[in-house]
């Protein structure tokens, strides 16, 4: 069980329903310390005056806000007490949305919200089966880390997920961007419909690997063996695109075309370029495709290796 960030109570008319917070998402991003290249000694950084250039110790750090004029205002440690929200236990319910009609833009951190104690477990369960029942989402406040948020709680598999929100003026506005007043020709909106529809599949998340952070683990495990690391290909400049219907057609033809572990109608080995030719990602891929086991850690060279000894039984098999 992971531990909780927060406990309370979820506030629903008369009914408290006592619940704990648990983090939803885990970031699994790869981090880097700073060393001094000669020595190995770690990099550090402390707080110097900008005039000086001399150290200030963290007693003599005040918080300052910069108004428009460029002039600051100090604002001291009680002052900034007075403004902070009152430090409540309770989510309270405000009103009920539709879920579809919530913009996604308005999502911030994610959290698990589930029962705290025994005694929660009825008023939970009423609470997450009645929002399951409408359709509907529950809009309240939560006061986390000395900061009130906006939040969003709605049922996903049987139990709370609780959103906090970013507030309506945190939010730009899409028309601050400049948008073309171009109306595309029939044919063309054609073909680009045609093209979403072969690329039209239900939504699973375990397809989209974090492909940086697995190349970036093989460089690393790489190093440590004491291989030389290859200088990443120069990418092409994508060529200027002349007729859009053309290149929405071909695009659409090559996605509708069998994938190399297709048996009814597969493409001869001879239409595809040999493995030899294929750049590390596209052999990735292909591997995905196979389910491959290791495949993220693999060089090209054991890609290729891999995706040959993986074609053997199915040639014999077809033989």
């Amino acid at each position: 069980m992971p531990r909780a960030v927060w406990t309370g109570v979820i506030a629903f008319g008369l009914v408290n329903v006592p619940v704990k917070l648990y983090t939803a998402v885990q970031e699994r991003s790869v981090k880097f310390h700073q060393r001094e290249q000669e020595t190995g000694s770690r990099i550090r950084y402390r707080r110097v005056s900008e005039d000086t250039g001399e150290e200030v110790p963290n007693e003599r750090i005040a918080r300052a806000y910069e108004l428009e004029d460029g002039r600051y205002v100090t604002i001291e440690d009680h002052e900034l007490e007075a403004a902070a929200p009152e430090s409540v236990r309770t989510i309270a319910v405000e009103e009920f949305v539709d879920v579809a009609d919530v913009d996604p833009r308005y999502f911030n951190r994610t959290y698990y919200a589930g029962p705290s104690g025994d005694a929660a477990g009825r008023p939970y369960a009423l609470l997450v089966r009645a929002m399951e029942e409408s359709g509907r989402a529950a809009v309240g406040r939560l006061v986390l880390r000395s900061k009130e948020h906006l939040v969003l709680a709605r049922p996903v598999e049987g139990r709370l997920t609780l959103h906090t929100m970013h507030f309506a003026d945190e939010v730009v506005a899409p028309t601050s961007i400049e948008a073309p007043s171009i109306e595309p020709e029939q044919r063309e909106l054609a073909a680009a419909t045609q093209l979403i529809d072969a690329w039209t599949e239900e939504w699973e998340p375990t397809r989209h690997e974090d492909r940086y952070r697995e190349h970036l683990l093989q460089v690393i495990d790489q190093k440590v063996r004491g291989e030389e690391i290859a200088a990443a290909p120069t990418a092409e400049e994508p060529s200027g695109v002349i007729d859009l219907v053309a290149a929405l057609q071909e695009s659409a033809r090559r996605q509708g075309s069998p994938p190399p572990q297709a048996e009814a109608g597969e493409a001869s080995a001879d239409e595809s370029p040999p493995l030899e030719e294929r750049s590390r990602d596209e052999l990735y891929e292909l591997a995905q495709t196979r389910q491959l086991p290791g495949r993220s850690r693999m060089t090209k060279e054991q890609l290729i290796e891999a995706l040959r000894a993986a074609e053997e039984p199915h040639h014999a098999k077809s033989a």
